[in-house]
């Protein structure tokens, strides 16, 4: 792969772990019989900040790792440290926005409060 396809790749790759994001915390408003888009204030800028910080970590580990193999010589001791720290990073993160995102949306009728 050559270093265009690189770039493409990772410019692209943030958007789409974005969307993936996104898509798990609109089927878990649809869950509670809400959206996405309902209006939660200035949690949303939060939930987004968050989410759009995690899917950057996400897409830095993917991006690392199919850089890698083109380095001389390759190494993958940083991407064998780096790669689990980002990823607890980013999971912790997204767990933090969807516990934001969850506190804002009512609860649905067929379970207590």
């Amino acid at each position: 792969m050559d270093g265009t396809a690189y770039a493409i790749l990772a410019q692209a790759i943030p958007w789409a772990i974005l969307a993936l994001l996104f898509t798990i915390l609109h089927l878990e408003a649809m869950r509670r019989g809400s959206s996405i888009w309902r209006d939660i204030g200035a949690r949303g800028w939060v939930v987004a900040l968050l989410a759009a910080f995690s899917a950057g970590l996400f897409a830095s580990i993917i991006v690392n790792g199919l850089q890698t193999p083109s380095n001389v010589p390759p190494s993958w001791a940083t991407f064998l440290v780096e790669a689990p720290i980002y990823a607890g990073v980013a999971i912790l993160v997204f767990l933090i926005a969807r516990r934001v995102f969850l506190k804002s949306m009512p609860v649905p009728p067929d379970r207590p409060a």
